[in-house]
């Protein structure tokens, strides 16, 4: 079914990056009792955060900035 306002051009879109064996692909799961989507091919800990980021070295992880200064902070970092 079509939403709203959303040019089916998208909604093929979006549609085929969340089907079964999509990229971003969803499945119901059970989180503190409740039943809730999530990413199919999410990370599950913190652990595999840090492990994913050790090849991006020092690209940009994060960035603050206030409008007049700027600090970056790398994966390696």
């Amino acid at each position: 079914m079509a939403q709203v306002g959303v040019p089916e051009s998208l909604a093929t879109i979006e549609a085929d990056l969340l089907k079964p064996g999509g990229i971003f692909a969803l499945e119901s799961v059970e989180v503190l009792g409740e039943s809730m989507l999530a990413m199919a091919n999410r990370l599950t800990s913190l652990r595999d955060v840090v492990a994913n980021s050790v090849g991006h070295g020092d690209g940009d992880y994060l960035v603050f900035s206030d409008g007049v200064t700027e600090r970056r902070i790398t994966f390696r970092e």
